[in-house]
């Protein structure tokens, strides 16, 4: 009798025992929910994501792309780029916004990145022109040093031209002065040839202005200015037009990386 007692008492302290044992097992095992695992990652990214379309919204305009050094913008587009990528399956209403923004706002990044790397590109097609144009290596290089002072000019003459009324006003507005040097020319062959005649005869004498092909140096610029142009033209692809992102023309941009002088 005493026997049968005690061993019912082990049947059921092990059935409780293995009850317990795969209650634990269950918990251990069996995945978290999502409603309860993803609002502090949601959380986290909402908050960068509010965060860099904040960023966005400011380099966007002319005082905030003139300003910002090429590593911040570069740093600016891989945070977007990551955003988007690791956006959380369960969004709200608000975290779609964000989304939208941050994707509307990827062809603009780009832009400024090929801005940027553009800039400093005046060097060489001067360089090529002024190559072709002398054997004279000192001439050379004043020619050059010409040729690059007169692309960016050019180019930044373009550019302003090329803006809406509306981004010629915000330019104007915010007061800063325009790195462009008083060249007094217009960017055609025969006035790039008599600023270059000018220059060289100035640092070398006149004999030197005998050792310039002026015709292959005019034509040369010229073409290097209307090439550079061209790529000033059209605007900002914006794939969602109720983005707070404002279309932006090609040349604001350029204007706003390449020919304005922030104060000090």
């Amino acid at each position: 009798m005493a026997t049968t007692t005690v061993q019912k008492r082990w049947e059921r302290a092990l059935v409780v025992l293995l009850a317990t044992l795969v209650g634990t097992a269950v918990a251990v095992c069996a995945p978290r929910s999502t409603a309860i695992a993803a609002p502090g990652l949601d959380a986290e990214w909402h908050h960068e994501a509010d965060r860099t379309v904040a960023l966005i919204q400011g380099v966007s305009r002319m005082a905030g792309l003139a300003r910002s050094t090429t590593l911040e913008l570069q740093d600016l587009r891989r945070s977007t780029d990551e955003l988007i990528t690791w956006a959380p399956e369960l969004r709200t209403d608000e975290d779609d916004v964000l989304l939208r923004h941050l994707a509307a706002a990827q062809p603009f990044e780009a832009l400024v990145a090929e801005v940027d790397a553009a800039r400093a590109m005046f060097s060489a097609p001067a360089a090529e022109v002024a190559a072709v144009s002398t054997p004279d290596q000192r001439v050379q290089a004043r020619l050059a040093e010409n040729g690059r002072e007169i692309l960016h000019d050019a180019a930044c003459e373009s550019a302003h031209s090329l803006m809406t009324p509306e981004e010629v006003v915000e330019a104007d507005e915010i007061g800063w002065r325009p790195h462009v040097r008083d060249l007094d020319l217009e960017p055609v062959a025969g006035a790039i040839v008599r600023f270059g005649q000018k220059s060289v005869s100035g640092f070398f004498g006149k004999d030197a202005v005998r050792l310039v092909s002026w015709d292959r140096f005019g034509q040369g610029m010229a073409e290097k200015i209307s090439t550079y142009g061209e790529g000033l033209a059209g605007t900002v692809e914006n794939p969602d037009p109720h983005s707070m992102f404002v279309f932006r023309t090609r040349a604001f941009v350029h204007y706003a990386r390449t020919c304005l002088v922030p104060p000090r």
